[in-house]
């Protein structure tokens, strides 16, 4: 395995942090995510753990509990590796500008009527609110974490979404409540 794509790290780095876990626990992982970028769907995991499996970044043992059996995964010396590897440098398209689906629509409010932007514009910060809402209650679960990093990486994830509201905030009141 070449270079490990973003999904491949994110897999390999939850299985080291969370310790040895099946596939499915990889995607049960991925589906409760805030992130939309990541894919929790079985045609990604699935896969990519054999990808992994194959590559010796992983490698895997029988569990059974009960009549269930299981195959667990467990991260590789190669794969401790392969993850470093992955978390650096620091490139360029790391700190670009993010895809951003209501700031693209945005662009394009002049479509719309005045009424239809302006509902456009509350329900943007509405949703952006649960989701800050959601968001808090990760970082206060996560701050008994053994891992300070992952309570580093949610409050991350809050700074970018309070910046949005921010930014919806202060374009309706610019736009005189549009």
């Amino acid at each position: 395995m070449e270079k490990l794509s973003e999904l491949e790290g994110a897999a390999l780095g939850l299985i080291w942090d969370e310790g040895p876990m099946t596939a499915y626990a990889v995607r049960s992982h991925f589906q409760k995510s805030r992130s939309s970028h990541f894919s929790g769907s079985a045609g990604a995991i699935y896969p990519l753990v054999k990808r992994m499996l194959t590559a010796g970044l992983l490698v895997a043992s029988a569990r059974h509990q009960g009549r269930r059996a299981s195959t667990i995964n467990k991260i590789t010396a190669s794969g401790r590796q392969a993850l470093r590897t992955w978390l650096t440098p620091v490139e360029d398209w790391m700190v670009a500008v993010e895809f951003d689906p209501i700031r693209t629509r945005v662009h394009f409010l002049a479509t719309l009527s005045p009424k239809k932007r302006a509902q456009f514009l509350r329900d943007a910060e509405e949703k952006l609110e649960a989701e800050i809402l959601a968001t808090e209650e990760l970082v206060s679960g996560l701050a008994a974490d053994d891992n300070p990093w992952s309570t580093w990486s949610a409050r991350g994830a809050l700074a970018v979404l309070s910046a949005r509201r921010e930014w919806i905030m202060a374009m309706r009141r610019e736009m005189g409540g549009a």
